[in-house]
């Protein structure tokens, strides 16, 4: 289960609560609506964060690596680009200039 679903049923609870508490408790209705507010505006930030999307009980060992893990490539080359990143038209390999457009081909 990820945290962001966690973070959603939560705020429907508390939503639900406050509406509950305004309605059959009106002498709180002040204090009810400024802890909804505080509520709402601490799970925008849970809930928008980078943690938001981590899986909650997961089985797997935090220290295991991915299964397809790869080695990066070596950056001693550079890669070629088989198109134009400006026109899109089709590159020779290692070309200076895009024969279609006139650009500088980028070698990343």
């Amino acid at each position: 289960m990820l945290l962001r679903w966690l973070l959603i049923l939560v705020n429907t609870a508390t939503l639900v609560g406050a509406i509950v508490v305004l309605h059959d408790f009106p002498q709180y209705a002040g204090a009810a609506f400024y802890v909804l507010v505080g509520w709402m505006v601490g799970s925008l930030v849970l809930l928008y964060g980078p943690w938001a999307n981590r899986p909650i009980g997961s089985l797997r060992s935090p220290a295991a690596p991915p299964a397809s893990a790869s080695p990066l490539p070596s950056s001693g080359t550079p890669s070629e680009i088989p198109f134009c990143i400006y026109c899109a038209a089709p590159l020779v390999l290692r070309a200076p200039v895009c024969p279609s457009c006139g650009h500088r081909t980028p070698y990343l």
